[in-house]
């Protein structure tokens, strides 16, 4: 009896799952991991996006504005990316140090990097070219 309950209890969980995600009940969680996929490239939305898990996984950051933005306030992304995906048609520039200073990293347009190598968790702002 005790065997029978446990399985019954179990098909209910498993079959409630099961529609909770078929209806749509269940969202993703704060801090949900990116993908690729979600960097918009299209001709309303084409950002640069930042990721802070390497192969465009991880928290994910959407820049599409041009100038200098400094990653640690507001976004709390300060040494924290470790790849990347450039949907513009513009040059970029990634920067070690904060107000687009220190060493550089060249971004080309339409360009991705699945892992910034020694750049990873280096750095501190950006710079979208016109």
């Amino acid at each position: 009896m005790i065997r029978l309950r446990k399985r019954l209890t179990t098909a209910l969980v498993s079959a409630g799952a099961v529609a909770a995600l078929l209806t749509g009940g269940v969202g993703a969680a704060p801090g949900a991991s990116a993908a690729s996929s979600d960097c918009p490239r299209s001709l309303s939305e084409s950002p640069l996006c930042l990721f802070d898990g390497k192969n465009f996984q991880g928290r994910m950051l959407k820049f599409p504005a041009y100038g200098c933005v400094n990653l640690a306030s507001p976004y709390g992304f300060d040494n924290r990316a470790e790849s990347f995906i450039n949907n513009t048609h513009h040059r970029a520039v990634l920067y070690y140090g904060a107000n687009c200073s220190g060493t550089k990293v060249d971004v080309a347009p339409r360009s991705a990097s699945s892992d910034l190598g020694p750049a990873k968790n280096q750095i501190s702002s950006l710079r979208i070219f016109r």
